[in-house]
């Protein structure tokens, strides 16, 4: 386990899929190069070529402008069936406000090269190489997010940053990386739509424990989460001290069965060190865990309990 004093979202080493995303990379319209069709399987026609590129591009851009209302729409009814849209967006932790307008400016730059479409009948894998702005870069973060580089950007100033943005793409010196992608598509009855296999995933059901007669009352905002893995799970932990002196307390992290805690690994957790709880007072902190690629497929939930322990 580890605890960290990086942002919820920080997701090093994992540039462009939606299990990652940079930690401020942003999409909102992509230029697509002429594709190219396997040739193996069904060849796509233009009307379902298109519908496809569209569902692709569609779900990128809302993606990388960290506008996932939108991008719920854009994955499959089988998905979404399995995990509510609040879910999702607490699982992701929109952009919102300055820093999203600027995000969907910053991402007209994102090109979709080569893309090869693989489709058989209701089905589609599609692969592409993207060359997209690198959020990380110092000139683009600096445009996007606050001065500490934590916070998104003031309301007040988005004229004055959009118009730095805009000079940054037109000098050419716009900072990208490059990488190769595949998504996964599947035709329900809204049309062509990203397939991310939720089903596939790990359940886990959460719950906090604290001693008797201490007078302390430890409330999760989640107590069952459904995550694909190599994905990171946020949960937020509110802890009301309702004795009449104030309590230095711990958590204690259980994962049960033992052979999946290794593959889940504790990023943040406010309560990981001795926080002290004024008597009446209610102190609310973030709980994040990421879910390992190679966590087993177990036949039942994996339990998580958060044992508060208090302190002399």
């Amino acid at each position: 386990m580890r605890d960290t004093n990086q942002p919820a979202n920080y997701r090093p080493g994992k540039l462009l899929r939606h299990r990652g995303g940079l930690y401020i990379c942003a999409v909102a319209i992509a230029v697509l190069c002429i594709p190219r069709f396997a040739s193996g399987g069904e060849l796509a026609g233009n009307h379902e070529r298109d519908a496809i590129l569209t569902a692709v591009r569609s779900y990128i851009t809302a993606v990388y402008a960290r506008d996932y209302a939108e991008a719920y729409g854009w994955i499959s009814g089988a998905d979404r069936r399995l995990k509510a849209q609040a879910d999702y967006e607490q699982d992701n932790e929109p952009f919102t406000g300055a820093t999203l307008t600027l995000a969907k400016r910053l991402a007209q730059a994102i090109v979709i090269r080569d893309p090869v479409i693989e489709r058989q009948e209701d089905r589609a894998t599609v692969r592409a190489l993207l060359s997209l702005p690198n959020g990380n870069a110092a000139e683009v973060s600096a445009l996007l997010l606050s001065a500490d580089g934590f916070a998104e950007a003031p309301v007040h100033e988005l004229e004055e940053r959009l118009t730095k943005l805009e000079a940054l793409i037109a000098s050419g010196k716009l900072p990208t990386v490059g990488v190769q992608d595949r998504w996964e598509l599947v035709r329900d009855a809204e049309g062509w739509r990203i397939f991310l296999d939720w089903a596939s995933g790990v359940r886990i059901r959460f719950r906090t424990q604290v001693p008797q007669g201490l007078g302390v009352d430890a409330t999760l905002n989640r107590a069952e989460v459904l995550t694909p893995r190599g994905e990171i799970v946020q949960l937020r932990v509110a802890v009301h001290n309702q004795a009449a002196e104030s309590l230095r307390l711990r958590v204690v992290h259980h994962v049960e069965p033992a052979a999946v805690e290794r593959h889940l690994d504790l990023i943040q957790c406010g309560f990981l060190f001795p926080q002290e709880v004024a008597a009446g007072a209610v102190h609310e902190t973030s709980v994040v865990y990421f879910v390992g690629e190679d966590a087993p497929k177990e036949p039942s939930p994996v339990r998580v309990t958060l044992e508060f322990v208090a302190l002399e």
